[in-house]
């Protein structure tokens, strides 16, 4: 392990990419303050200093960044509510009241970093209308995108954290059937995510959600065309990677959308057979019966 001048970093890539100071630490920080970290002259808190080099496309990582004790302990009860979401949702109150009380209210990176988690968790419990919990997210982008207008969003840059309040954003929007905005949004964070800086690796699950998402809202609003590009993609991106999550919900959507444009009864078959093996291997027997209903309202003998 070697000490660098993390500063130094954040600038010379803030610069290559030609980025604005002001647009870098948008509600994270002042320009001044910026100025004085990239320069040597101040250590910001570290979830400060992580929204700064993940909005850049750094792999924080790499690094072994610097935190208070009480910063530690914010850390640990946020991987902890982490763990808890894969295996016991239901059972995260009192961690996040810990959060709530640990955290620095006055610091805009961590009152929406524990914010997300809050979100998530009523996206979970479901025990909120959807409604509210849409308000709450984008309540919660607004601590540090106050201006959401198209022209703002041009030249807003996310943390991990940003881009994924606004993935759950969009599909909230899409259970509460919004989705011509839910598409606008989607779309946005798509376009965002697909930034030739952005480490792949990092974000291929949030792209992969967010792509799905964006197949799955044309398919219902009958944009079979648009549709067919973003899931062709989709498949690409999974023929690199062997990992993508949905790839049963992509397949159904591919067929759905062959049948729909009248794709030849060749190309119709082979989409309906390769999607009953991943179908088989993923989402097992309810799922295979509902597909199977489909084709046959559709495709009668096929």
């Amino acid at each position: 392990m070697w000490e660098v001048k993390i500063g130094e970093i954040i600038k010379k890539k803030r610069e290559k990419l030609g980025i604005r100071q002001a647009d870098l630490c948008g509600g994270i920080c002042t320009v001044s303050t910026l100025s004085k970290i990239e320069n040597g002259l101040m250590f910001p808190t570290s979830f400060k200093l992580r929204y700064l080099m993940e909005r850049l496309g750094i792999d924080t990582e790499q690094y072994f960044i610097l935190s208070s004790t009480r910063e530690i302990e914010l850390n640990n009860i946020l991987e902890e509510l982490n763990n808890s979401f894969k295996t016991e949702p239901k059972s995260t109150g009192e961690t996040l009241k810990k959060a709530y009380d640990l955290m620095n209210e006055d610091n805009a990176a961590e009152r929406q970093t524990v914010g997300a988690y809050s979100l998530r968790n009523d996206i979970l419990e479901q025990k909120k209308p959807f409604e509210t919990i849409a308000a709450e997210a984008l309540e919660l982008l607004r601590i540090t995108h106050p201006d959401l207008s198209s022209d703002a969003a041009e030249r807003s840059l996310y943390s991990k954290t940003e881009w994924n309040i606004l993935i759950d954003y969009g599909k909230t929007l899409v259970l509460i059937g919004d989705k011509e905005r839910a598409l606008e949004v989607l779309s946005k964070v798509r376009q965002y995510l697909a930034r030739k800086y952005m480490d792949y690796e990092l974000i291929r699950e949030g792209y992969e959600t967010v792509t799905l998402g964006i197949v799955e809202i044309l398919v219902s609003l009958g944009r079979f065309v648009e549709a067919d590009t973003y899931s062709d993609e989709l498949i690409e991106v999974f023929s690199k990677n062997k990992g993508m999550a949905n790839l049963a919900e992509v397949m159904i959507n591919r067929t759905i959308i062959a049948i729909n444009l009248k794709k030849s009864p060749d190309c119709v078959k082979r989409m309906i057979k390769q999607t009953r093996e991943v179908i088989k291997m993923d989402k097992g027997i309810e799922t295979a019966e509902r597909f199977d209903d489909y084709i046959r309202k559709e495709c009668g003998h096929l």
